[in-house]
């Protein structure tokens, strides 16, 4: 009987001539609101996996992408100090002889109770082509080393 009835509200529905009762028996007699809420449930839940799957797809891909990025030989080339070597104007084979003059220092030094008085100091007597460093015995290493560095950079 109510597969019978179940024909002749279809039947009733595709001619056009359903009621509105009519059609309310028919969707109880076919569940229709269960059918339709299961429907619904599983096409929330497909929508939920593909979004979960494309965001998972999403964070792999930028992951990847970071990963490529940091790993990547750079062009640079890497910093290294470098030596060079100052350009000095070459004589064809011939060497010029330094011609360093000799200049007495005088120094000052004062102490509690007694004045020191400078003492020149005569250099002794260089040989040709040999660089002459001065100093008498009041001079501090300090000023020895600027005086040596002064005169290998000039």
């Amino acid at each position: 009987m109510k597969q019978d009835s179940i024909q002749e509200l279809l039947a009733k529905r595709a001619a056009g001539t359903l009621t509105d009762e009519e059609l309310a028996t028919l969707n109880i007699l076919t569940h229709r609101d269960d059918v339709v809420a299961c429907a619904e449930q599983r096409a929330v839940a497909i929508r939920h996996r593909r979004r979960r799957v494309a965001a998972m797809a999403a964070g792999v891909v930028a992951v990847m992408a970071v990963g490529l990025t940091l790993l990547m030989p750079r062009h640079e080339e890497p910093l290294m100090a470098k030596q060079e070597v100052p350009k000095q104007q070459v004589v064809a084979d011939e060497v010029l002889p330094a011609t360093v003059e000799a200049v007495p220092v005088q120094v000052a030094a004062v102490s509690t109770g007694e004045t020191a008085a400078a003492v020149p100091h005569k250099p002794k007597a260089a040989q040709a082509g040999e660089p002459v460093v001065t100093c008498n015995s009041q001079c501090d290493a300090d000023s020895v080393i600027n005086d040596i560095w002064k005169f290998l950079t000039a």
